[in-house]
Formats: C-alpha cells, structure tokens, sequence
C-alpha cells in the first residue's frame, strides 16, 4: 500500500519484520470446562441400534448445537458421529469449497468431507429465522450464506464416488416447536422411517430441548463475575468463531498468559 508493505493476520504486535515467534501457550482451557460441562449432561446417551450413522457437522449452527443433537438422536436410539475433532478444518474445506467463502463456510465444507468418509448420512439442517423468546415482534434471521449450506454440500458431495444421503430438515422458525418436530420427522422418515414413529420423535424433541435448556443454564452459571480490582474476560461472538481452536486465533490463551480468566 503506497509502496509500504502491509502485515496482516499475524498475531498482535507481530509484524514481516519480526524476528522471534510467540510462545504457544494452553489455549483450550475454557474450551474444556465446556467439553466437561457436555460430558457430564451427556452421560446417559446411548445409542446402541445397527442403523445408518448418521454425521453431525462440528461446524457454523452445529458447533452450540452439537450437545442438543447428540442428545435428542440418542434418545431415539440413532448412532451419530461428529468431527469435532478435526483441526485443520479451514485448509480442508478450501481444497472442497471451488470458491472463496467466509473462514466459517469454509471450515464447514471441511467438516463435511471428514463425516463423509464415514458415515451412512449427513444431518444438515437449514436455518431461516428465528423470533425472540417473549418479542413476537423480532425475527432473528440466520446468515445468508449458512442458510444455503446444505445445498454447497450436496454440490461438493456430488464429486464423489461414494456419496452419503443428505437429511436436512427446513426450519423455518426455530421458535414453533410443532413446525420444528414436523420437519424433523419428514427428514428423517427417508431414512429412519421404520424405526421411529412420530409421537417418539415429538416425545424426544421437547425432552432435548430441556435438556438444552439445562445445559446452557449451566454454563451461564459457570461465569463468574470479576471481584473488586480484578479482571475476568466474556468472550462475545458466535459460538463458531470464538470456540474452535482453529477460528478464534489464539486470543483465549493471550488473556490466560497474563492469568486473566476466560469464559
């Protein structure tokens, strides 16, 4: 830029003059106390059926959702598997993407190819809107991009030679429970139709949904606010962002070397 090169992305202070690298500290400490947290509400999950696996994606909606997922199809005795473990999301979904997206999108697309070498099907819910809880009069929508997220997979699952099925149920509002359990036992009747009857599914839905519920009343408890002359930091963002270690760039273990607490 006029004859000046530019530096960025690097971590703060860092620049291409800059000789030394920044010591990798524990950056997953809060990420864990939330893993905790989800093993624990968790606990009782069993999914024991030989049925089609069927994928959750680790990435966007996914990644706050991942406890009500695993919970709900665990009560209906469907075996899931998730990719949350992977790690090089982002360098993954580039390769499969064949176009540039938001870091996010494209990690999505990563996460996809991962579940798709081993699962039967991929559980790829669309998200339109959602009105506030108490404020019929707000509607929240979803990003533009992640509402048409099923249909980049489905295009970039095309390519291979062993495709897994889509199921992706249209929730038009996450708000009314009838529209959302309606659209869940559509989408999963083209797979599951024998093995689930639809007062089990609705029965299912509302006891996930409380137990989600629970879950985040947990880790809002978990929060403790900073004591007189002291300092404590709230990470605001959407849970895509700031969670993985892969998105939020190291800025959770910049507070925890200088001994702030995170949540």
């Amino acid at each position: 830029v006029d004859g000046h090169k530019v530096a960025f992305g690097f971590l703060c202070g860092r620049d291409y003059e800059t000789k030394h690298y920044v010591a990798k500290a524990d950056t997953d400490q809060f990420i864990r106390e939330r893993e905790a947290s989800r093993e624990r509400a968790l606990a009782h999950c069993d999914s024991r059926r030989t049925i089609p696996v069927l994928g959750l994606v680790h990435a966007l909606q996914g990644v706050e959702e991942l406890p009500l997922w695993k919970y709900f199809f665990s009560l209906l005795g469907i075996p899931t598997k998730d990719s949350e473990s992977l790690k090089h999301a982002v360098s993954v979904g580039k390769k499969e993407s064949g176009a540039e997206f938001c870091a996010p999108l494209t990690a999505f697309h990563g996460h996809v190819r991962q579940l798709s070498q081993s699962c039967d099907a991929l559980f790829l819910p669309v998200y339109l809107e959602k009105k506030d809880p108490g404020r019929q009069d707000r509607i929240r929508k979803y990003c533009y991009y992640t509402q048409f997220d099923a249909s980049l997979a489905s295009a970039m699952l095309d390519k291979l030679e062993k495709k897994p099925q889509i199921i992706s149920p249209v929730f038009k509002d996450r708000s009314n429970s009838r529209l959302v359990k309606e659209a869940l036992y559509k989408a999963l009747a083209t797979i599951y139709g024998d093995l689930i009857e639809k007062e089990t599914l609705f029965s299912a839905w509302d006891k996930a949904q409380a137990f989600f519920e629970r879950y985040q009343n947990e880790l809002k408890a978990s929060w403790v606010p900073p004591s007189k002359d002291s300092i404590a930091v709230a990470l605001l963002g959407r849970p895509y962002t700031v969670l993985p270690a892969s998105m939020n760039k190291g800025i959770p273990a910049i507070f925890q070397k200088l001994g702030v607490p995170v949540s």
